[in-house]
């Protein structure tokens, strides 16, 4: 009986015990994974073990593809620490984003993707033993790559629908999802190597300075508060300038006479040498070379040619019909050029180049004048003297000064500013070059002058993606419904119109039209009245009806219009729906909260 009763107290002894291990063990691996944590971008962390983890992977391809041993040198001056923390982050961001769109793909959407691709099929169909084959020689489980192409997936329907297949997010896209070899070159033959092989594990100061430098990137839509004072051209007279001024002025720019000039590029100086002969003694035309790829015409001022000032100069002392032969200084391309004419500006455009020069002498006069009455133009870049030092120094009483309040760079804020608008543009443009406590002058260039100073910025406070996609809906409207639609729209076409869009793109339309993400072919078909035919995946309806589609249910006389102008009017606002899409998410991807934490260095050790 005293047996049993021992051994049943043991046993609970024992089961408390057990419990009280496996709670400060879990205790301790959350402890241990805080301190992990070295980065946070929204809901996601990024740990330490995610950036060696990454940092091997990376170090791997250069050695396999590149066959380079990678040092501590290389570490160091490469960036190539600075490129695996930014494509971790910057995917992050994106999984944040879709996470907020409620963008995903099924799973067995995403499963046939994967038994769709080359270089897994055997005889034209998915051999498992081929994904397997290759999975093992990239050491990885076939969950491991489930969830890597679901990721990327889910990555590139918010990227593709704003930028075709265009990755223009700066170099924000690029990081994340361009892995090209040239790209790389140019980073691994830039610097020296040695022997040695030894990774680098980057310490806190190195990632938060990183991105301390680099803020403006993650983080650019600030409010801003600026404090300026506003001065009179009045105040700044005695502008002389004269004609020995203007000539001096007309010399330096080298502006007065045009050349018209033809060229032929070769990759050999020996070619280029003969043809040049040739074209001396007239036994080879310039005619002769219309057609080919490598001929060239061009009627501007020299100096706006692209090779560095080389051709500029050699032309700028040449006669007229003088044949030359210069390099671009690569090495691998020689030009021919033939100088046709040389167009000497007459006494109308020398006039009006001199009235141009005197302008330009004019401001910097002005310029120089405000400088000589604030006293002291060091003031635009000491940091020491403060705003409130300046106005005393000058006499500046408090009641002169103007506040500008709570405005981003967007310009949301200005509205009711009793300014003229060229001002306020002015002003705030000056503001965002700035950081807090400088002082700027500014001038807009109608006789007034400004002293700035930025005394507050806030960061941004994100508002939910929902909003900024409502915010998108109505800009439609509002465009499509707009008398003067056409020339707006026209706006937007500086470059050729895709008239196609593709899946991501299409799915996104129906997002913006319905507010949410529509995955029901048979939905889509009644609701926008589109013949889709067999289609059993929305995927597969082309994007081009739903533009047009769109535009009819915003356009009340869409049925009275011509066919041709239809087009245009879809093309148009195709290219207004990207432009509207690419400036809100470009806003939200900057402003995305990105959270440096501290930790302890020898979590990377």
């Amino acid at each position: 009986m005293f047996r049993n009763k021992f051994l049943q107290k043991i046993t609970i002894l024992v089961i408390i015990v057990a419990f009280l291990c496996a709670g400060l063990i879990q205790v301790i691996g959350l402890f241990s994974a805080k301190r992990d944590v070295i980065v946070s971008v929204g809901k996601y962390d990024i740990t330490a073990r995610d950036f060696h983890k990454e940092l091997s992977k990376e170090i791997e391809y250069i050695n396999k593809y590149f066959k380079i041993n990678v040092d501590n040198e290389y570490l160091y001056n490469s960036g190539i620490r600075e490129y695996v923390i930014d494509r971790l982050i910057y995917e992050r961001v994106l999984d944040s984003i879709a996470d907020d769109l409620k963008v995903d793909y099924s799973n067995e959407f995403v499963i046939e993707k994967i038994k769709g691709l080359d270089v897994f099929q055997d005889g034209g169909h998915f051999s498992r033993d081929k994904l397997l084959e290759v999975l093992s020689e990239n050491d990885m489980t076939e969950s491991d790559y489930f969830n890597l192409i679901k990721s990327q997936m889910r990555r590139s329907m918010i990227t593709i629908p704003l930028l075709d297949n265009y990755f223009m997010f700066s170099n924000v896209i690029n990081n994340i999802l361009m892995y090209d070899l040239q790209r790389r070159l140019l980073k691994v033959f830039s610097i020296s190597l040695s022997e040695d092989i030894d990774i680098i594990n980057p310490t806190d100061n190195m990632i938060e300075s990183y991105y301390n430098d680099n803020r403006n990137k993650f983080i650019s839509n600030e409010l801003r508060s600026i404090r300026y004072v506003q001065f009179d051209d009045s105040l700044i007279q005695e502008i002389n300038v004269t004609v020995t001024d203007i000539e001096a002025q007309i010399k330096l720019f080298n502006i007065a006479e045009t050349y018209d000039y033809n060229y032929v590029v070769f990759e050999s100086l020996e070619q280029a040498e003969d043809i040049a002969l040739k074209l001396q003694s007239g036994t080879v035309e310039w005619n002769d070379f219309r057609g080919l790829p490598s001929y060239q015409e061009s009627f501007h001022v020299i100096k706006n040619f692209v090779t560095e000032g080389v051709i500029y100069n050699a032309l700028n002392d040449t006669n007229e019909g003088r044949v030359l032969i210069l390099s671009d200084g690569s090495g691998d391309k020689y030009y021919v050029f033939h100088l046709s004419t040389i167009h000497v500006l007459d006494e109308i455009e020398m006039n009006l180049l001199r009235k141009k020069v005197a302008t330009i002498l004019s401001d910097m006069r002005r310029q120089e004048k405000l400088g000589e009455y604030l006293d002291n133009v060091e003031w635009l870049i000491n940091k020491d003297q403060s705003f409130d030092d300046i106005l005393d120094s000058i006499g500046i009483e408090d009641s002169a000064v103007f506040r500008m309040e709570n405005f981003d760079i967007y310009g949301n804020g200005l509205d009711g500013l009793e300014l003229d608008k060229s001002v306020a543009l002015l002003l705030k443009n000056h503001a965002f070059s700035a950081e807090k406590g400088k002082v700027l002058l500014a001038d807009d260039k109608k006789n007034h002058y400004y002293l700035i100073e930025v005394f507050d910025i806030r960061p941004p406070v994100l508002q939910p993606l929902h909003k900024v996609v409502d915010t998108v809906r109505l800009s439609l409207i509002n465009y499509a419904k707009d008398d003067k639609y056409r020339a707006i729209l026209r706006d937007y076409l500086d470059n050729d119109v895709n008239y196609h869009t593709d899946i991501f793109f299409r799915d996104y339309i129906y997002f913006l039209i319905n507010g949410r993400s529509v995955k029901d072919p048979e939905y889509v078909k009644q609701t926008f009245e589109l013949d889709i035919g067999k289609s059993t995946d929305i995927f597969e309806i082309d994007g081009s009806l739903v533009v047009a589609k769109l535009v009819d249910v915003l356009f009340d006389d869409y049925a009275s219009i011509p066919e041709d102008v239809k087009m245009d009017i879809t093309a148009d606002f195709y290219k207004v729906i990207k432009q509207i899409l690419f400036n809100e998410f470009n806003s939200y991807l900057r402003n995305y909260e990105i959270n440096i934490k501290r930790y302890d260095n020898n979590i990377l050790n």
